[in-house]
């Protein structure tokens, strides 16, 4: 103002006019300042800075952290308040704006499932993702240092090219499992051998064993079930005599569900059974097979009954034995306990279908998720099945649901197996002791045996006792295997 006052020719201008041009220029100053002043609050706005006074010579220049956290503003004369963050451009169905128009590039209106159904799915996952949160993972050495490498190149794969698991229930860590966890890495290669253990302190000797051990304590697989609701619920003699062989049948269920690190294909393998051999084949890659070998004579008439009568009341369906004469519509009579079985000490399962088998449990018995073992241990207590010495199979269960849903897939070995119980090569091993010798496992493996059951009743509370051998091999000229 004083600039341009003093250089106006004012000689010539009467006070009136000297006055007006005072007034303009002031108008004119004051817009000025009001813009400028203006264009910088926007700048402050758009990073998300806060200055204190333009004279401080301390100003910051830069936004601070905490201001691009915060996404603040202060206006004129006012005080800092929150904006908010600029959301994405992507619209959900429908989605309407402030004013509340429709916007002109939303998407069309989707159709969702039922409201139940859709409930039902979240909740599963939502235990799938607690799981992985909740479970305590021990593992080797070597995996701790090497979490994203596969343990071997070679690893044992499954029908669609992925790595293969290996799962094994334990009670305790008896002397025949270093050398099980030794020859089924020599002989069968998987990515990991997983332990599920009765014990934390289990875990952490297990995984000393080998490179690619991974281990968990049994209590933490289940969102809603462990050891101490097992007790609760088993009231009945025999049942809870065989409690612990019941809860390692659900285990090996409830880890398709409930365990996101195992792999999709898992074999599940009996903790006292060695294997001998490479022999052994569990896929028919060119048929895209699962192979399952079968047992003769493993039944007495007790388990028939016992294992048939929950598969039915579980399932709502018919127990179908290996054999080809067994289909939905003939199949496996109650009374039958001289066919062949599925129970092998070992078998592959693959994830999806143990999650097909639990979702049609839930439904036949009208439980919600997880339930279903509340549900095994109601119907083995019923008055129905208790007389019975057991129950519930998993192996007969998984077996039979693949045969009649999913059959071809299925490459049943009808005669694989001849069995032996402590054969005369074995002079060393008395009977009740707790490990074999050296020897024995020596001659066994010279003899071409496919695996060394050593019954140590892995579901029970003894501490080491065995009370018998038994010798697993296939029968003379078999070719199904090569």
């Amino acid at each position: 103002i004083f600039h341009v006052y003093t250089r106006a020719p004012k000689d010539n201008m009467s006070p009136t006019q000297k006055k007006r041009l005072i007034i303009v220029l002031v108008i004119l100053a004051t817009l000025y300042l009001i813009f400028h002043v203006y264009t910088r609050g926007t700048s402050i706005s758009a990073v998300g800075t806060t200055y204190i006074e333009d004279s401080d010579p301390s100003v910051r220049k830069t936004p601070r952290k905490a201001d691009l956290d915060m996404k603040v503003t202060r206006p004129i004369g006012g005080k800092i308040k929150p904006v908010e963050p600029p959301k994405e451009e992507t619209h959900s169905p429908a989605e309407e704006s402030q004013d509340g128009d429709i916007e002109e590039n939303a998407a069309p209106p989707v159709e969702t499932p039922a409201e139940e159904e859709k409930k039902e799915e979240t909740l599963l996952e939502k235990w799938t993702r607690e799981a992985g949160e909740r479970q305590t993972i021990f593992s080797s050495d070597y995996i701790e240092k090497h979490p994203n490498s596969h343990i071997r190149k070679d690893a044992l794969k499954d029908l669609y090219g992925e790595p293969v698991d290996f799962l094994i229930l334990i009670k305790y860590v008896h002397c025949a499992i270093k050398l099980m966890v030794k020859n089924i890495n020599k002989f069968h290669k998987p990515r990991y051998i997983w332990f599920v253990s009765a014990s934390k302190e289990h875990c952490k000797e297990l995984i000393k064993m080998d490179d690619n051990i991974k281990c968990v304590w049994e209590d933490e697989i289940f969102p809603t079930f462990n050891s101490k609701v097992l007790d609760e619920k088993t009231t009945h003699g025999t049942t809870r005599s065989r409690r612990g062989w019941y809860y390692l049948q659900m285990l090996n269920f409830g880890v398709g569900r409930h365990l996101p690190d195992l792999a999709e294909t898992y074999i599940v393998w009996d903790s006292d059974n060695v294997p001998m051999n490479d022999r052994m084949k569990f896929f028919d890659y060119d048929k895209k097979q699962y192979r399952f070998y079968t047992q003769r004579d493993h039944y007495h008439r007790g388990l028939a009954l016992g294992y048939h009568g929950a598969y039915e009341d579980l399932m709502g369906l018919k127990v179908l034995h290996p054999d080809p004469k067994f289909t939905p519509n003939n199949p496996t009579p109650t009374e039958d306990w001289r066919s062949e079985t599925w129970v092998a000490h070992f078998m592959v399962w693959y994830k999806p279908y143990v999650r097909e088998i639990l979702d049609h449990m839930e439904k036949h018995r009208e439980v919600a998720p997880t339930e279903w073992t509340l549900e095994v241990l109601k119907v083995i207590q019923s008055d129905k099945q208790k007389e019975y010495f057991d129950g519930f199979a998993d192996y007969d269960t998984y077996g039979s649901w693949l045969k009649q849903h999913h059959i071809e897939e299925v490459q049943a070995l009808m005669g694989s197996y001849r069995e032996s119980t402590r054969p005369k090569t074995t002079p060393h091993y008395k009977r009740g002791t707790c490990c074999v010798p050296e020897v024995d496992y020596k001659q066994w493996e010279k003899e071409n045996w496919l695996n060394v059951v050593i019954e140590i009743h892995k579901g029970d509370e003894a501490a080491c006792k065995t009370d018998e051998i038994n010798m697993i091999g296939l029968r003379p000229g078999d070719k199904l295997l090569n």
